[in-house]
């Protein structure tokens, strides 16, 4: 009877913890615009911005009792580029491509509670993480330039959560690894970095289910 007792006693604070657990957890779709910009430390290439559209699927868990939880996103964004090259003639210029990207950010999320109006309005900062995979072809420009396979930024952002169910922010992803890579004939064929960067900024809303 007492084994009967312990079994029914562990068995509810399971069920506690896990009812506990998955009224923090919240999904959603986001839908945004994203403003990339290229910074080339080569003078062969010009500095260019590229702009596109993102969207996807948002996953938000908040530990129990406090502001502070996890973001995470699955999301797919294109962009249109334009940039110069200045060393070869017999292309257009700008060169223009499209290249479609999977985004998998993970983020800390802080939700800043307000004593008045937070169940209408929550601001919240977040930050963390972001990898972005190239999706289609990599090649830009006659074989000689592409696209890295993959690409490394961290996230800062900020925004407001209105009524619980829509989210409207704003994310700056600060590159961490050069976003293009040529193919070099010095010492063999092989694909070697070109030294740039490419920052982005994010504006997005998201509703949650």
């Amino acid at each position: 009877m007492k084994t009967i007792k312990k079994l029914i006693a562990v068995s509810i604070a399971l069920v506690s913890i896990v009812g506990t657990a998955s009224a923090q957890i919240s999904f959603g779709a986001k839908i945004g615009a994203k403003i990339n910009d290229l910074n080339f430390k080569q003078e062969r290439y010009g500095d260019a911005t590229n702009t596109g559209i993102t969207g996807g699927l948002m996953f938000e868990y908040m530990f129990p009792k406090t502001n502070v939880g996890i973001e995470a996103s699955l999301m797919y964004f294109y962009v249109k580029t334009a940039f110069d090259d200045d060393a070869n003639s017999s292309l257009p210029t700008p060169v223009k491509y499209t290249t479609h990207f999977i985004e998998l950010p993970v983020n800390f999320k802080w939700k800043i509670g307000l004593p008045v109006a937070r169940k209408a309005v929550t601001p919240y900062l977040t930050t963390g993480p972001s990898m972005s995979f190239i999706g289609g072809e990599r090649l830009i420009v006659v074989n000689q330039i592409r696209c890295k396979q993959t690409v490394f930024d961290w996230n800062f952002g900020l925004g407001v959560e209105l009524f619980k169910k829509v989210q409207i922010g704003i994310n700056y992803g600060l590159a961490l690894s050069n976003a293009y890579e040529s193919l070099g004939f010095k010492d063999s064929w092989k694909w070697i970095d070109i030294d740039c960067k490419k920052n982005s900024w994010t504006f997005s809303a998201t509703y949650m289910f």
